[in-house]
């Protein structure tokens, strides 16, 4: 079966070290749609950290499995914060392009002060079996109201596209992009927000293919610090929470 690998990570790295959020109130959820059909999930008093969900059988056109989200705000003498989002994600029909919508959102982040941000974003992986319309847009926000889905600073957005055009079957073509940093001030506390939305043709059982986008998405905020430093904590911190959650889901 076709699948889509997602990796999703928020990277939040300070000169100091960072506050964790403690509010009991806070919003930690995903929402995931396909334009008719939404289901959320939320975090639970038993575990705020993590959110595990399946859709099987919801959706008309896709599957989602195995998907996990973990955010260490309420973890206690971090010295950064981070969300992650992984999913199985599977196009199941034939016909015309279908998008699925994953929205995260996370509130009451506290940070050192003076609470000064620069946020920024990438995402990178390969498109295989492609139809030329298959495509990936990411997007990120922050909000100094601490509203939850609050959108007062756009971080910027990667939209990458599959740049053959036509259908590719057997094949794949690789992609990759940044987003421009955005700097903001913000009081404390205050939320963060992505909105990944995937783009995919039908797949073609009858020819041997199936439409698959492997990827992995990254929101980063962080004090002003040198590009070598920012981007140098961007790269090791999400290689360090992708592995910690893929052996966070074999234990589980």
């Amino acid at each position: 079966m076709q699948r889509v690998r997602f990796f999703s990570i928020l990277l939040l790295v300070a000169a100091g070290v960072l506050a964790s959020g403690r509010r009991a109130d806070a919003d930690f959820l995903v929402t995931v749609s396909d334009g008719t059909k939404s289901q959320s999930f939320h975090a639970t008093p038993a575990d705020p950290t993590t959110i595990n969900f399946n859709l099987t059988g919801f959706f008309d056109d896709f599957d989602v499995t195995g998907a996990g989200i973990t955010s260490n705000r309420t973890v206690p003498g971090q010295s950064a914060a981070n969300i992650t989002l992984t999913a199985d994600v599977y196009r199941l029909t034939t016909g015309a392009d279908k998008t699925l919508t994953f929205e995260v959102i996370d509130t009451g982040f506290t940070f050192p002060n003076p609470p000064t941000y620069v946020m920024t974003g990438a995402a990178s992986g390969t498109f295989t079996n492609t139809g030329g319309n298959d495509a990936l847009n990411y997007q990120m926000y922050a909000d100094t109201t601490n509203a939850p889905a609050g959108t007062n600073v756009l971080g910027g957005s990667v939209h990458l596209a599959d740049p053959t055009g036509t259908p590719n079957h057997g094949g794949n073509a690789s992609f990759s992009g940044v987003a421009q940093p955005t700097a903001f001030l913000s009081p404390i506390p205050y939320s963060l927000y992505t909105v990944t939305t995937l783009t995919l043709g039908g797949s073609d059982p009858t020819r041997g293919y199936q439409r698959e986008i492997n990827f992995n998405t990254s929101l980063l905020l962080a004090v002003p610090e040198p590009a070598s430093f920012t981007m140098a904590a961007f790269g090791g911190l999400i290689c360090a929470g992708s592995l910690a959650l893929r052996r966070k889901r074999r234990r589980d």
